[in-house]
């Protein structure tokens, strides 16, 4: 069942590989859960997929990651929540860093944590020794439109093990967050990221220095 059909209530999480004891509890719960609820899954093929397809065809569906996070980026229709049902560590750390990431998405875009006047300082571009499309403010590094004001602001770090990028499109209510566990630099391009989630994007740079 497509999401335009399905507004899932719940969302049940089954991120492993293997097919373990935590899974097949999730494989009993599935056509249970989706008789009686909106249910979307995600996670790895299980049998409980295709049976909760077939026996409730209108009140279950599929999600990816993506799509998984758009729709939890809105309450229901009736201003609930959504809840994700997660039985595994990595889950729950997924869904509470997704959480508390968005919410500091949101303070930064409605100035709860530094004020309108403070956010436009630290975007004015203030680096010119060298001519170009990028430049530096306080803090951040950024791609500048013609005009000479930023298109989107970026910061990216590292740390022995660790690198993370962090991406705000100004005139979109776009963010991007990246975090990986290992040192390497890819994760400092975020067009393959933009290019999934819109089109007509502008150039990001594929590498730059933390």
């Amino acid at each position: 069942m497509s999401m335009t059909a399905v507004n899932p209530e719940v969302i049940v999480c089954n991120i492993k590989r293997r097919f373990t004891g935590v899974s097949g509890t999730v494989n009993a719960l599935v056509p249970l859960q989706a008789s009686h609820l909106a249910l979307g899954y995600l996670g790895s093929p299980i049998p409980a997929i295709g049976i909760a397809e077939e026996n409730s065809p209108e009140g279950f569906v599929r999600l990816s990651l993506l799509q998984a996070l758009r729709v939890s980026s809105k309450r229901l229709p009736d201003g609930r929540m959504r809840i994700w049902h997660v039985r595994r560590d990595h889950e729950m750390l997924l869904a509470v860093l997704l959480r508390d990431l968005f919410r500091f998405h949101q303070a930064m875009r409605d100035g709860l944590l530094l004020s309108e006047s403070m956010t436009r300082e630290a975007y004015l571009p203030r680096s010119f020794e060298l001519r170009g499309q990028k430049n530096y403010g306080y803090g951040w590094r950024m791609y500048l439109r013609p005009d000479g004001a930023p298109d989107h602001v970026y910061h990216n770090g590292w740390w022995h093990g660790f690198t993370t990028r962090y991406y705000r499109h100004l005139d979109q209510d776009l963010t991007i967050i990246v975090l990986s566990n290992k040192y390497t630099r890819l994760i400092y391009n975020t067009q393959p990221i933009l290019q999934i989630i819109q089109t007509n994007t502008s150039p990001s740079p594929a590498e730059d220095e933390p």
